[in-house]
């Protein structure tokens, strides 16, 4: 009933509701309450407009293409990957927005292109985030208790990926020494150096 409350409002108040056009500059709120674990391809449809919603191929984080759902496939400053559990597309497996900026944002503010000092300074301290080499590369593990730390959505979970600009990540430099490992406080002073972008807020859902 409750996800039922929240996909009427946002049908009737956020994009797709009379008056609402993809001109406004008026951030998006990408979360666990606007994407719920029950959102289907169909109410997405109803929520955002036939032409917005397509079938498309979807990468996410990794290199493999695999069939998906494009919302707003012609804006890069909107578009959203989708993977469902499965054909029917009644569940998804994870919703994601990812580049170097964009309209997305969780509800804290946070949006693709924020830097690691502007995060610290939302959170009032030091976060903690994995290295750069690995499967989980810059992904944000915790806020330590900082102002951005927020409970667990059952069956969703927002997750933030980082990574630092090209240029400074050769063989040389600050870049090794934040590489391989899964657990860095952003307060590491080559992360400081380095100072990450946020390239990649995502939803995940359990279940097979």
């Amino acid at each position: 009933m409750r996800n039922a409350i929240i996909a009427l409002v946002l049908l009737l108040s956020g994009p797709g509701a009379p008056g609402w056009s993809l001109d406004q500059a008026a951030p998006f709120e990408l979360s666990c309450a606007s994407f719920p674990a029950d959102i289907t391809e169909s109410m997405l449809r109803e929520r955002y407009g036939e032409d917005n919603v397509v079938a498309g191929s979807v990468t996410g984080r990794e290199d493999d293409a695999r069939d998906g759902t494009l919302l707003f496939p012609g804006d890069s400053a909107l578009v959203l990957e989708i993977e469902w559990h499965d054909s029917s597309r009644q569940r998804p497996r994870w919703i994601q927005a990812k580049g170097e900026s964009g309209r997305w944002t969780t509800p804290a503010g946070i949006h693709l292109g924020m830097d690691l000092r502007s995060l610290e300074r939302m959170n009032g301290r030091p976060f903690r985030l994995a290295g750069f080499v690995n499967e989980i590369a810059g992904m944000i593990q915790s806020w330590a208790g900082g102002r951005l730390e927020r409970p667990r959505a059952t069956g969703c979970e927002l997750t933030i990926y980082m990574y630092p600009r090209p240029e400074t990540t050769g063989p040389d430099g600050r870049f090794r020494e934040v590489g391989l490992g899964t657990n860095y406080s952003s307060g590491h002073p080559a992360m400081q150096q380095l100072n990450p972008r946020v390239v990649a807020i995502g939803l995940h859902y359990g279940g097979d």
